[in-house]
Formats: structure tokens, C-alpha cells, sequence
């Protein structure tokens, strides 16, 4: 295996990878307060974020890289990585590096990158931070404990739609309320109550009932 690279730049530049903040919302103030609760906890390392699809659980995990205390906490230290069906883990390492300011070795394998991975975070122990693991699919379970590094106030989100048991905290994403939802259907359907094109309440609370 390769040494860990040599320090190019430093300090990283910004968070890593975090999507923009959302400019609407509604319904996850309570979640987003539940979620802070937790990850800020003592002794606290894994939290899943888990759900239907399309609840939110990627929209709550954005609210909470650009909440103030939570930002105020890991700072730039924030790293919001896609996972998916087939995560590219090289890939993933490969940005790290550069996010950090570190050239970025020729992994030989996964293993490898996420290896050195551990070794470069290793070089921050003591820092807070936070890696936030969007979208992992089921039977992802290994890959998740391939990114524990056991670094001190080195914390993983991971948001799924199904619950890993096996990771401890969970966190339940729950359908919106009715309100909620009949704001969020007139704010993306772009429908005025005043309109002359607004449907029939009936037809919209069946899509609702389908939807949520």
C-alpha cells in the first residue's frame, strides 16, 4: 500500500459536496430539530435518517449541513457524498483528498482508497466531522462500515429507506401531515387559491391520498 500524499494546500476550501440550501419547505421543522438533538450528542457516531422515497429525507439532511449550529460545530468539515445503488468508493476518496488538500495516491483497489481515507482523517483526529452517507440502498450495510474510522467527533448521517438496525440511532422520517402536504401540492403545482385554474378540492385530495 502507498503512503498516505504529502499536504499540498491547506485549509480546505469550503464544505464538501453539500447541496444548496432548499428555498422551500414544509413539515421538517420538528424532524430537523429531532435529528440536531441526536447528532449532537455525546458518544453518538452513526445516526440513520430512514423513510419512504420522496418524503424528504435528502431535503431534512441539506437543512441540517446549513443549520447554524450544526455548522458551527464541524464548520467545514461537513462532507455530503450521494451514495446510491453503486457507489464509486475510489471516487469518493479521490475527492476527499482533493477536498482536503492532499494529492490524490493510485488506489490499487476500494479497499485501498478507503484505507488511506482512514489514514488521512486519522491526521484530523479530534476535529469534528460529519459524513453524510443520501441514499443508500439495502444490503449497503458493509459499505457503511467500511467508512468507520472510530475517530473521535467523527459522525455519520445515513439517510435510506429502509431502517439499519445494526447502526443504533434511528431517526423515522414520517409522511407529512394533510396541511403540510396541500401546501407543498399548491407551492410545486404553482396554483393560486384565486385561480381560475385551480382543480376541483376533490381530484386534489386524491392525489394527495396517492402521493403521501
Amino acid at each position: 500500500m502507498e503512503e498516505t500524499a504529502q499536504l499540498v494546500v491547506f485549509p480546505m476550501k469550503s464544505a464538501f459536496g453539500v447541496p444548496e440550501t432548499p428555498e422551500f419547505s414544509v413539515g421538517l421543522d420538528v424532524p430537523l430539530s429531532q435529528l440536531k438533538i441526536e447528532l449532537l450528542k455525546e458518544g453518538v457516531s452513526i445516526i440513520v435518517l430512514s423513510g419512504f422515497g420522496g418524503l424528504g429525507k435528502t431535503t431534512l439532511a441539506t437543512k441540517l449541513c446549513w443549520d447554524e449550529q450544526v455548522m458551527g460545530k464541524f464548520r467545514k468539515n461537513i462532507f455530503f457524498v450521494t451514495f446510491s445503488k453503486t457507489p464509486k468508493l475510489k471516487i469518493i476518496a479521490e475527492r476527499l483528498f482533493e477536498h482536503f488538500g492532499f494529492q490524490v495516491p493510485k488506489f490499487q483497489s476500494n479497499e485501498d482508497a478507503l484505507s488511506q481515507l482512514g489514514l488521512l482523517l486519522r491526521k484530523f483526529e479530534g476535529i469534528p466531522m460529519l459524513l453524510i452517507l443520501d441514499d443508500v440502498w439495502p444490503g449497503s450495510e458493509a459499505l457503511v462500515e467500511k467508512f468507520k474510522f472510530h475517530l473521535s467527533d467523527y459522525k455519520i448521517l445515513v439517510t435510506s429507506r429502509v431502517a439499519f438496525h445494526r447502526f443504533g440511532i434511528q431517526c423515522v422520517l414520517k409522511p407529512l401531515v394533510y396541511e403540510d402536504a396541500m401546501t407543498l401540492f399548491h407551492h410545486y403545482a404553482l396554483l393560486d387559491c384565486n385561480s381560475l385554474n385551480t382543480p376541483d378540492e376533490d381530484v386534489v385530495q386524491k392525489v394527495l391520498v396517492l402521493t403521501f
